[in-house]
């Protein structure tokens, strides 16, 4: 009995740790964050750099692995400095821990400033990844640009598999015994 216990213990983690794994390779050179359920361009520097006005034309006119919706990141414009989670780029260095130097599946993640989508004035936010730092820079100077955009989750169907499991796994074991 208490290797059927271990067995279905063993199943279920083996089934949680591939249902949160948070950064999704789709596969058409984009990755999904499955905690925000943002879509990013895998690499980081597809643009190059520009001002914040050119980015914000970039972002809006591209199409990339067939979408066009895609856009600049938002920032969490009620935090400056470092420690600033609540921002999309924020979420990406802290939560997610992608550096320029742990890119994780990321590509060309740049230890410079990347701009956001936000804006204050003559003034845009922007998020360096080398220092997890946020803050407001002049619109007319360069910085990389990351496009981003919101993706449909795909929807799945954790109770069907784990009775599929449970149900499989009875049937091999009733099996078992009787041999």
């Amino acid at each position: 009995m208490k290797s059927i216990f271990l067995f279905f213990v063993v199943v279920w983690f083996a089934f949680l740790s591939v249902a949160n794994a948070a950064l999704i390779d789709n596969g058409n050179e984009t990755i999904t964050d499955a905690d925000t359920n943002l879509m990013w361009i895998q690499n980081a520097d597809v643009s190059g750099t520009m001002t914040w006005d050119e980015a914000m034309g970039w972002a809006d006119t591209l199409v990339y692995a067939g979408y066009d919706d895609w856009r600049l990141p938002y920032s969490d414009t009620t935090c400056s400095g470092g420690g600033c989670t609540e921002s999309e780029m924020g979420h990406l260095f802290y939560v997610e821990s992608i550096t320029a130097t742990s890119q994780g599946p990321f590509s060309n993640v740049k230890s410079y400033m990347y701009w956001s989508g936000d804006e204050d004035g003559d003034d845009a936010w922007r998020f360096s990844f080398n220092f997890g730092t946020q803050g407001l820079s002049d619109k007319d100077s360069t910085r990389y640009a990351w496009a981003v955009r919101k993706d449909v989750p795909v929807i799945s169907e954790p109770t069907s598999l784990i009775l599929f499991l449970v149900g499989g796994s009875m049937l091999a074991f009733r099996r078992f015994i009787k041999a």
